[in-house]
């Protein structure tokens, strides 16, 4: 099942997909690439495991695995600087955070280093579940 709003959930693993918008490409030259993972290092690889990645001129593909409850409750605590509190808070959204705050970096890095402006991923980055 490939969803926009699907949750994250602990212990599971993902394809995690994105690409540019319209004809623009996310990677010019080998350090955008580099640049790109990272980025994805530092936002998320204290809330995943990194299995295997495809970065193409236009799009990347991503296969992860979100670490157990525990070890996210501890980051959230770290990050947010509050007890995790599962009335209050939801770790799908700690989570998908982390990888947003990881798309926003690249792109504003992107669109200072290319002088341009506005998205440069389409929409949400997809999950297509797959066998915890």
């Amino acid at each position: 099942m490939t969803n926009y709003h699907q949750p994250l959930i602990p212990g599971n693993s993902y394809h995690l997909f994105s690409r540019a918008v319209g004809n623009e490409k996310l990677f010019h030259s080998v350090e955008n690439y580099l640049f790109f993972l990272q980025k994805l290092k530092e936002h998320t690889s204290s809330i995943c495991a990194l299995y295997c990645y495809s970065l193409l001129p236009n799009h990347f593909h991503l296969l992860a695995r979100i670490n157990d409850e525990e070890s996210l409750v501890k980051k959230f605590k770290e990050i947010k600087k509050t007890t995790y509190d599962s009335n209050k808070h939801d770790l799908s959204d700690f989570i998908m955070e982390r990888f947003s705050n990881f798309l926003n970096s690249y792109t504003k890095a992107f669109n200072k280093m290319y002088q341009r402006k506005g998205a440069l991923f389409m929409d949400y980055m997809k999950k297509k579940h797959g066998k915890p």
